[in-house]
């Protein structure tokens, strides 16, 4: 823990000597206005702070269920079988909206208990498709993206065979994507690259996203709908860390990424979170650079599996206000749709009105839990249909068995 404490007091100190200073970040990867050297080095102190307050609220936790508490689905301590999406090449895309894309996939998926790679969200559909004139050197930010494809054109959460393969080498070299986009549109409305007709009246998924403004929202989140998008700030390390020997080891076996005195922040990007352990405060994430298989020419950055760690309150990563989670279910009378099938029931639990005379009162709000053993404050806020904010720190220890 002091460890964890002395990194986040040096976090603090490089983010000030970002913004006073200066870092040298470029905005690589398109990834807009969000990530000027202010708003990432506002960002990182932010998160340093989150990461001591979330600490704090942790040892609670722990005196409380005994355990601090691992999780990815279901918040089992491996990530859930099938649950987390195949790990892409970004190759000359947009980072964001392969970040973006990961999400609502991940979401529909643990919505309808299926296998996450079974669903086909195209980041070039999301990017390139979303306003006309946009190319690899035009930027984007999160909350833009998420905004757009929810509220405005919902029908670009499609499937990678509508635009069809183009050779990604080519794509700084496309000034027009409207011709691609124009085809993929009536493919896709035509029903020739999907399962459903997929219009903007009748799209294939019905997302909705929400802001999440702590560590405890993010990791709810996750465990509800599988990933939540992030900032990330790329230090010039990263590759070090991730060296080639790396590219043969499982991302939840390497080592996790952590803070180098000496490193300096790169660019600015977006990162798919898709777990978490408490124990080690740690995050887990999806690259955007593919997997260590033999047809991915990078050799340094990446993993077997296209996972990684890194160490909480590091690189901006769960910026509060800045990360985002979306969930999402099949939209009405596609194939899909299961008619509402609730598919992951809560477990029921007993509790008590603090007075008798609030026994009959169906607007009463406040009662009392006896904690049971193995629970976690993870589990019964969850099953209560409560939210995490900081009203969950008033729960407190009535009988412990």
């Amino acid at each position: 823990m002091l460890q964890h404490r002395a990194d986040a007091a040096g976090a603090i100190g490089k983010a000030k000597e970002e913004q006073q200073g200066g870092s040298g970040i470029l905005l690589a990867d398109c990834q807009g206005l969000a990530v000027t050297p202010d708003n990432l080095g506002a960002g990182q102190l932010a998160v340093v702070n989150e990461f001591n307050t979330f600490e704090d609220a942790l040892e609670l936790a722990a005196e409380l269920s005994g355990g601090r508490g691992r999780g990815a689905r279901g918040g089992s301590g491996n990530l859930g079988a099938g649950g987390v999406t195949t790990v892409k090449d970004m190759q000359q895309l947009q980072l964001a909206s392969y970040a973006v894309a990961a999400a609502p996939k991940m979401a529909a998926a643990y919505a309808l208990n299926e296998s996450a790679a079974g669903w086909d969200i195209d980041a070039r559909s999301l990017y390139y498709c979303s306003l006309k004139g946009r190319t690899c050197k035009t930027g984007w930010d999160i909350p833009d993206a998420f905004k757009y494809i929810v509220d405005q054109a919902p029908e670009l959460l499609r499937p990678a065979r509508c635009i069809g393969t183009i050779d990604p080498n080519k794509y700084p070299d496309i000034t027009d994507w409207e011709p691609y986009c124009a085809a993929a549109r009536q493919r896709a409305a035509a029903g020739d690259c999907t399962a459903d007709k997929i219009t903007r009246e009748k799209p294939l998924l019905k997302c909705s996203y929400r802001s999440l403004s702590n560590f405890n929202q993010m990791q709810q989140h996750i465990r509800n709908h599988g990933a939540i998008v992030s900032r990330i700030i790329m230090n010039d390390d990263w590759e070090v860390q991730f060296n080639e020997s790396a590219r043969s080891v499982s991302g939840l076996q390497w080592p996790a990424y952590k803070r180098n005195i000496t490193a300096k922040a790169a660019f600015g990007h977006a990162v798919a979170l898709v777990g978490y352990d408490n124990k080690n405060y740690q995050w887990i994430g999806i690259n955007s650079w593919g997997s260590g298989t033999r047809s991915n020419e990078r050799t340094r950055g990446i993993t077997r599996d296209g996972l990684f760690k890194i160490n909480m309150g590091l690189a901006g990563v769960g910026t509060p206000e800045q990360t985002y989670g979306v969930s999402c279910t099949v939209f009405p009378g596609n194939k899909r749709d299961l008619h509402g099938t609730p598919w992951l029931a809560r477990q029921r639990r007993q509790v008590q009105p603090l007075n008798a005379a609030a026994a009959l009162n169906v607007t009463a709000t406040c009662y009392n839990y006896q904690v049971q053993p193995k629970e976690t404050v993870a589990s019964i806020v969850e099953s209560l249909d409560l939210d995490y904010g900081p009203s969950s720190s008033r729960i407190e220890q009535q009988q412990l068995p």
